[in-house]
């Protein structure tokens, strides 16, 4: 029987709208009352955060409160002026069945890594084509415990910077651990 036979390996940028909420802190401020029935904030309690914890804002509540006016700021402008993404490599692969001239197409794919926020400084710093080639270097260890037949001058195209590598390439770069 004919083996299982590699067609393509692309990356793809993938919105990652999963995280959103954990940004927003919920709290409550905390109040004290003079004579005169007069309210004073004198602190804030936390209520749910995966930032702050309640350590924090009894250390200094009035940094914590300016922290968390700016993740509300920039939670405001998620979707309009920045969004997170990931990136994940897949490998489309053909299936041979017995006795028929037939395939199976499947594809596989990288776990990925998400959370990129699409403003980061590292955008501009070559960041999403190394996560491209890491991407692509743990599909193919991944391809590799299957028993796919990769060749050596197979061309994987890397989507989000617009180039191709050849696997001899990633395989140089990114050595499997054996």
């Amino acid at each position: 029987m004919e083996s299982i036979k590699l067609i393509s390996i692309v990356t793809k940028e993938i919105d990652d709208d999963m995280g959103y909420d954990d940004l927003i802190t919920k709290y409550e401020p905390v109040y004290e009352y003079d004579e005169e029935g007069e309210e004073t904030q004198v602190g804030v309690k936390i209520i749910e955060s995966m930032q702050y914890s309640q350590e924090d804002a009894d250390r200094d509540w009035k940094e914590v409160m300016k922290w968390i006016k700016e993740d509300e700021h920039r939670m405001d402008a998620y979707g309009r002026e920045w969004y997170m993404m990931g990136i994940r490599a897949v490998a489309t692969l053909h299936f041979p069945q017995q006795n028929t001239e037939s395939k199976i197409i499947q594809r596989i794919s990288s776990p990925g890594l998400f959370g990129i926020e699409s403003d980061s400084e590292d955008y501009t710093k070559g960041y999403f084509e190394d996560v491209e080639e890491e991407q692509i270097a743990t599909l193919l260890d991944m391809l590799e415990v299957m028993h796919v037949d990769v060749p050596n001058d197979f061309m994987c195209k890397l989507a989000i910077s617009h180039t191709e590598l050849s696997v001899d390439y990633i395989r140089d770069k990114y050595p499997v651990a054996r």
